[in-house]
């Protein structure tokens, strides 16, 4: 019995050592003058700056890559979430080759040149304490770590961190320990990064397949649909057990919607890889705690003239009309146009219902007022405008019936749009041509299996506003 005790004196002794330790990044991997560093960190949030700010966000994708390469992801990704409240960050990381399971890493801290962070060891004991297939682990994290650091910690300074490993391991494990972290998290906010790449390959016709369909599982919180089709070898996500790790917590922690932020591909460099990254945002829609909330259908088009009037108010900062609850259920694409004698000011939009419809055109609006100067002169001068909220639903249609409809076509991270009273004169084949050419794509890629192709239908609501000389 002596000797037993000895044991587990022993083993308890080891592992508050690997408590004390403090992980230091590797020599190289970023500039050792902080405030280098700093600067091109801050350089990357600012100008990757994308139309959406989120005060509640529930997790990110981030690239696997340095900044050298991602930097404008990376940037994305934390320019979103610069005013979110949160007081723990908790990253899901792939493990080194060769490591199995869900392991929590066991150190105290983590350093980079820009100062360290602690990890909540409080708090990392007591989920060890209550999942017994988690695992400690004393190894350092992989490279996928150190690179979104430094972005933590100039968005969230110290906030404590808490820093998942995953290997290969049983799905319904994942499941058990998921719940039990969120469990264990929920009393707090918190902000889970996961950091992987959508797709890798070293021939650069096949990365826009594999991330196309790594991007639509992830958009919509697919576990399953992911699994099948890591099985299937239909995606080739550079960390799929930590995604499925992170997108079963996101889900225990109430994500129910994604916004992709942007997105990215780096052909031939460095060694000839190809890689597709994106940075996204997970949120909770609306939740009503102790029920769930069976939504019944709405017609998009019957509030319009209720989504015209709030926009109108959004531009004008007026105090905007209260909505009808059933526009918080509405999820569709809108574009928000603004012309002046017939001259298109502004047009901005998205056709991807990633959120609520009152949501996305404040985001609009604020994108709208803020990176177009001709609209704020247009707001001084006076006079008149015309406001245009246009509502748009996907419509599933053979390319030869689509000739009144809208289009838009993606490849390789650029994309095209074509809207339904647009090239109306054209044969449907020469309207999908245009929009390729728009996007910068040559006429025929609408054609290549990698490339994604949606017609629309728009309704639109206008009306003139006139501007007085003291509007803003």
């Amino acid at each position: 019995m002596k000797y037993l005790f000895l044991v587990l004196v022993i083993f308890s002794l080891s592992l508050g050592a690997g408590e004390e330790s403090e992980y230091c990044v590797s020599e190289g991997l970023f500039p050792s003058d902080p405030k280098v560093l700093w600067d091109e960190v801050s350089s990357f949030v600012k100008t990757s700056h994308t139309q959406f700010s989120f005060d509640e966000p529930l997790g990110i994708l981030v690239p696997e890559e340095s900044y050298v390469f991602s930097g404008i992801v990376l940037g994305a990704a934390f320019s979103s979430i610069m005013h979110a409240d949160k007081d723990l960050i908790v990253f899901v990381v792939s493990a080194p080759e060769g490591h199995e399971g869900v392991n929590i890493v066991m150190g105290k801290r983590f350093a980079t040149p820009l100062g360290t962070v602690p990890t909540d060891s409080v708090l990392a004991h007591e989920i060890l304490r209550k999942t017994l297939t988690l695992y400690p682990t004393k190894e350092c994290p992989t490279k996928g770590f150190w690179y979104s650091l430094p972005f933590v910690q100039y968005v969230f300074h110290s906030k404590p961190i808490l820093v998942f490993v995953v290997g290969r391991n049983n799905i319904h494990n994942m499941d058990f320990i998921a719940r039990s972290c969120a469990k264990a998290i929920s009393g707090r906010k918190p902000l889970v990064i996961i950091a992987s790449n959508l797709a890798e390959s070293s021939a650069d016709k096949c990365v826009d397949g594999l991330a196309n369909k790594s991007l639509k599982m992830l958009l919509r919180l697919n576990v399953r649909g992911l699994k099948k089709a890591h099985e299937s070898g239909d995606v080739g996500l550079s960390s799929y057990w930590a995604v499925l790790f992170g997108l079963k917590l996101l889900r225990q922690l109430g994500a129910d919607s994604a916004i992709l932020l942007k997105k990215f591909a780096n052909y031939g460099f460095p060694a000839r890889r190809a890689v597709s990254m994106a940075a996204m945002v997970w949120v909770k829609s609306r939740t009503i705690p102790g029920r769930k909330v069976r939504h019944k259908q709405v017609d998009i088009y019957s509030l319009g003239d209720v989504l015209w009037e709030y926009t109108k108010a959004l531009l004008l900062e007026e105090a905007p009309p209260r909505l009808p609850d059933e526009v918080a259920n509405v999820r569709c694409g809108i574009f928000v146009t603004i012309e002046k004698n017939n001259r298109m000011v502004a047009r901005v939009g998205s056709l991807f219902p990633a959120m609520p419809a009152e949501v996305m055109l404040r985001n609009i609006v604020n994108s709208i007022k803020s990176q177009s100067k001709l609209v704020s002169n247009f707001m001084r001068e006076g006079g008149e405008i015309t406001l245009r909220v246009g509502l748009a639903r996907m419509v599933d249609c053979k390319v030869e019936s689509s000739r009144n409809l809208g289009i838009y076509v993606r490849l390789g991270g650029r994309d095209g749009i074509i809207m339904p009273w647009e090239e109306n004169d054209l044969p449907a084949k020469a309207r999908l041509e245009r929009a390729c050419i728009q996007a910068g794509l040559p006429a025929k890629s609408w054609e290549s299996p990698d490339a994604e192709v949606y017609f629309f239908e728009l309704k639109t609501f206008e009306n003139e506003i006139r501007l007085s000389r003291a509007s803003r």
